[in-house]
């Protein structure tokens, strides 16, 4: 296992080996809808908001993977976050292939379109 980097954070909870969360803090939204050309930090901020819940990986590099692990009433995917202590890949990659095997989604989408479309109806 690698070290940390220097002045890197730990993933500070009692208790917790994975810290889990929404991967986004709404649910899917039309394209452009958070586009705001006559005010880019109005835009900047509903993004922000939005992906709030992505920081911790991207401020700290802790390991994160988002799963679909629910979904909406208009059948979208819902994202889950599970975050990991530094180097501990290992651990994120064995919880999130069992929550696949548990919660499989591979059948909600079509084999005749992209994966990352959902398949109607």
């Amino acid at each position: 296992m690698r070290p940390p980097p220097r002045g890197a954070g730990t993933l500070d909870y009692a208790d917790a080996d994975i810290v889990i969360t929404p991967t986004v803090t709404a649910p899917p939204t039309l394209i452009g809808r958070l586009r705001n050309d006559a005010d880019p930090a109005a835009e900047l901020a509903a993004m922000t908001a939005f992906t709030g819940n992505t920081v911790i990986g991207n401020a700290t590099g802790f390991p994160v993977i988002s799963l679909p692990l629910g979904w909406s009433s208009k059948g979208l995917p819902l994202g889950v976050s599970l975050t990991a202590g530094w180097g501990r890949e290992d651990l994120l990659l064995g919880v999130s292939a069992a929550l696949e095997e548990a919660l499989p989604w591979a059948h909600r989408y079509d084999d005749r379109v992209d994966a990352r479309t959902p398949a109607a109806g």
